[in-house]
């Protein structure tokens, strides 16, 4: 190898890590995007997905954590500032039905690709998940 190629390839080298550090320190400022797969798949087939939204909670220093294992009345106001505080997530992405539940941070919804896609960048929302219903025929003797 000539000298020339060996004093240049150190500085690839750093320039190499230094572009892999920032691409990581990129990375870890973006927020969490839901996994929307599947829920994506059955909208582009069926044009709506019936999904069921994990809501974020604890988003604020006096937002109380959902924990299973705490009293019904706890999680209940862990839920209830769960779904205040994705209220305006549910209004931008214009969501205007969905069925709640008093002690699960859970929301179920039926939504468009616009609608999931919106909900999937909030950060208000932890995981979609898609609904499958399963129908069951009757077998006959």
């Amino acid at each position: 190898m000539s000298r020339q190629m060996l004093s240049v390839a150190p500085m690839f080298v750093r320039l190499r890590a230094a572009i892999t550090a920032a691409a990581l320190v990129l990375l870890a400022a973006v927020p969490a995007v839901a996994d929307v797969g599947d829920a994506l798949k059955a909208v582009g087939r069926d044009g709506h997905a019936r999904v069921i939204m994990r809501m974020r909670t604890g988003q604020t220093a006096e937002a109380r954590v959902w924990a299973p294992g705490d009293s019904a009345v706890r999680q209940a106001q862990a839920v209830d500032q769960a779904i205040d505080g994705a209220g305006a997530t549910l209004r931008a992405a214009r969501v205007e039905k969905y069925r709640r539940f008093r002690t699960l941070p859970y929301v179920a919804a039926e939504v468009d690709r616009e609608q999931l896609l919106t909900l999937a960048a909030s950060p208000s929302v932890e995981a979609i998940y898609l609904v499958e219903i399963e129908r069951h025929t009757a077998i006959e003797s």
